[in-house]
């Protein structure tokens, strides 16, 4: 989602204007409903403290990469924060056992409240190119349609291999 690899949601400050006034929008991606209910509750939770903190007028990502603002409130928030990779920073969230446990006494998520939700399309099976290889003795070439040719370099006529 959004061209990113493992974005299970986001955060988009003054994302539209309704009846003149400026709104915010957290967005789910649709890949997280795959991934149940605690992935579904640790990722919004996750996009609340970045909204939380926009609306404090607190930064908490440098180009995206998540600073020790965003550790800061989402540790206060109940979350479990650790780096990713350098250019992500603090991102990586998952609840702490006394937030799953008040989640899952008090909110009481069901899983199967997402399953019209996780039906998330497969990836498109990659066809099977036509290229072709052919050779001769000094290289490889490909090409979609059958080959009848000499190769200037060697001589000698390309070969389907």
């Amino acid at each position: 989602t959004k061209g990113q690899k493992n974005c299970y949601g986001y955060f988009q400050p003054d994302a539209y204007t309704k009846d003149g006034k400026t709104v915010h929008q957290v967005t789910m991606c649709a890949e997280t409903f795959q991934y149940g209910t605690d992935q579904i509750v640790s990722t919004l939770i996750h996009e609340i403290v970045h909204a939380t903190n926009h609306l404090a007028g607190v930064n908490d990502c440098n180009n995206n990469r998540h600073n020790g603002n965003f550790k800061a409130l989402a540790e206060l928030f109940g979350l479990e924060v650790a780096k990713g990779t350098a250019s992500q920073g603090w991102a990586i969230t998952t609840m702490s056992p006394e937030l799953k446990k008040w989640i899952d006494e008090r909110i009481k998520p069901n899983a199967d409240a997402f399953t019209l939700l996780a039906n998330v399309k497969a990836p498109k099976e990659k066809k099977p190119s036509k290229m072709v290889k052919w050779e001769c003795d000094c290289t490889i070439v490909r090409c979609a349609t059958a080959l009848n040719a000499t190769c200037e370099e060697c001589g000698q006529p390309f070969v389907q291999a």
